[in-house]
């Protein structure tokens, strides 16, 4: 039951991620474009970093007066979207293990992998 917990919770926190980025495309763009500018000093650079600043940025240029929230739960998952859509940021992207899902592994000098985080099987799990 604790496998089945913990497959369901990061298909949830994946789906919170996807409807958070399609949410706020304009924020989403702005990780990217964090990211870019790490990538093309060829330095490494953390999702948390990247989340506080864009938090910062997004209060000032995108919230306009609304509430504005980056949930620390999904971090992890928008980076993960980031290395699909843009396979070059992997070797310089890190991410701590957050609650649920297995911990990042340094393999290499500057590249991580995210282990056991394919969800293929996952329909089996939960049947």
């Amino acid at each position: 039951m604790k496998d089945f917990d913990r497959a369901r919770r990061q298909l949830e926190l994946r789906q919170q991620a996807d409807d958070w980025i399609r949410d706020n495309p304009d924020v989403y763009a702005r990780f990217v474009e964090l990211a870019r500018e790490k990538v093309g000093r060829c330095e490494q650079f953390s999702i948390a970093a990247i989340t506080e600043v864009v938090r910062w940025d997004a209060t000032v240029r995108f919230a306009k007066g609304k509430d504005f929230a980056i949930s620390n739960s999904i971090r992890r998952y928008i980076a993960l979207r980031m290395v699909e859509d843009h396979p070059e940021f992997e070797p310089y992207i890190t991410t701590k293990a957050g609650e649920v899902g297995t911990p990042p592994q340094l393999t290499g000098k500057l590249r991580y992998e995210v282990v056991d985080d394919d969800l293929s099987d996952l329909d089996e799990i939960l049947s």
